[in-house]
């Protein structure tokens, strides 16, 4: 699966009095999930296969910090073609996309 993002992050340190460091933005495959129309959830989506597809330049990178604005692909080794794709970093709260 390959997903084409634009992320951003908001620079919240001096409103909450944090260093930027604990801020930051992961985005690397280990942070997302896939859950199949049948609700199986798959995780553990990066694989040697996915990283090698494209060009370090056209991924998005890891780690995206306050302020920063990131653009590229996302490359996931997925067992479905259908499904919902989530990016919840903290394991709760996140974002999901059907595909």
């Amino acid at each position: 699966m390959v997903a084409d993002v634009r992320a951003w992050l908001a620079d919240l340190g001096p409103i909450l009095d944090a260093e930027p460091i604990d801020l930051l933005m992961f985005t690397g495959p280990d942070q997302f999930r896939i859950v199949d129309e049948a609700g199986v959830e798959y995780s553990g989506l990066g694989s040697d296969a996915a990283w090698t597809c494209y060009e370090p330049s056209d991924r998005l990178i890891y780690t995206i910090a306050p302020g920063e604005t990131n653009e590229g692909l996302i490359v996931l080794d997925s067992p479905v073609s259908h499904g919902s794709l989530i990016y919840a970093p903290d394991g709760y709260v996140g974002w999901e996309w059907r595909f």
